[in-house]
């Protein structure tokens, strides 16, 4: 898919060069799991979404909580979901396609969603964007559909890893609300349609993981201030939270903070994991020292940047200007 992504030059977005190491956190899991459920009925199957191999299947299927195989819907529930159980059983994303276009069967939205998540993780963006618009739009809480309530372990996180700044990924329940928005923000912010990202983003309660992301936006779009009120979410810890630092550093030097921005951006780069956004929280300082006039400190932190992503474009820049 060609992207349309409109990327400041000033923004952490744009430094570019090669993908750095993802790291992934589990969120939006939701506290108190019926254990009544039983297993999650085959989601299992979203691990092995690019597979159709007997073995993998049988590797990601349904998984045994200690309550027993999930029973197949009867004749009494219904329209479609006999069809989903069992479409999720054999793997069969054709038969999921048909029942997300169903209008006629209340299991709409749910298949909508897993092929949603089945087609983000393939990369085949063309028609995520549509499948999540209409099951968030259809407000059903997709947590307390019917099928999700006897057959789904909510507990349970989807394989699909949504990546929503630095190099920083998030999985979760995939029948969460926050969760699907948070993919389908990534759809858009992909396609250059970050305005309407952000309307998504702010519909959501306030979270580490929706602050990272709607930073990443806000910072594309040169929103300075925007991105310190949002920032502020960095003091929750964590890796999201140590990734925020990062934006947080970003808006003091470019609101002029300078010396505040050094000290952030010194705890980002102690705190985080070797990765894309420990990589731009160096380069970030190295920014800001070279707005105080340390010039040496600077290039000695830029070539540590280099050497560690060689293909950076502005460490690059950055160092021979100096």
């Amino acid at each position: 898919m060609a992207t349309t992504r409109r990327t400041s030059r000033t923004s952490p977005t744009w430094y570019g060069g090669k993908k750095r190491t993802t790291h992934t956190v589990t969120t939006y899991r939701p506290s108190g799991a019926n254990p009544a459920m039983g297993a999650l009925a085959v989601l299992g199957a979203l691990a092995a979404l690019a597979s159709n191999g007997s073995q993998e299947r049988e590797r990601s299927g349904p998984r045994n909580t200690g309550h027993g195989r999930p029973p197949r819907p009867g004749w009494r529930d219904p329209r479609g979901h006999q069809e989903l159980y069992d479409a999720l059983e054999l793997a069969d994303w054709a038969a999921i396609e048909k029942l997300a276009g169903d209008q006629k069967t209340d299991i709409r939205p749910i298949a909508q969603v897993l092929l949603a998540g089945h087609l983000f993780r393939l990369g085949e963006t063309t028609q995520v964007e549509d499948l999540l618009r209409d099951a968030l739009d259809s407000r059903v809480d997709l947590a307390s559909h019917p099928y999700a309530v006897k057959r789904f372990d909510t507990s349970t996180t989807a394989s699909v890893a949504v990546p929503i700044a630095l190099g920083v990924s998030v999985t979760g329940n995939p029948l969460d609300r926050e969760f699907l928005t948070l993919m389908l923000v990534e759809v858009l912010q992909d396609r250059g349609e970050l305005r309407e990202a952000v309307e998504f983003l702010r519909r959501l309660r306030s979270s580490a993981a929706r602050s990272l992301s709607l930073c990443e936006l806000l910072a594309e779009e040169g929103l300075v201030e925007e991105v310190l009120v949002e920032s502020r979410g960095s003091t929750v810890g964590g890796l999201v939270g140590d990734a925020l630092l990062v934006y947080q550093g970003w808006a003091l030097r470019h609101s002029g903070r300078v010396d505040r921005a050094i000290e952030v951006l010194e705890t980002a780069i102690e705190r985080l994991p070797d990765g894309e956004a420990r990589c731009v929280a160096r380069l970030e300082f190295a920014m800001a020292l070279a707005a105080t006039g340390s010039s040496r400190r600077a290039r000695r932190e830029l070539k540590r940047v280099l050497q560690d992503d060689p293909t950076l474009l502005a460490a690059r820049e950055l160092l021979d200007s100096l």
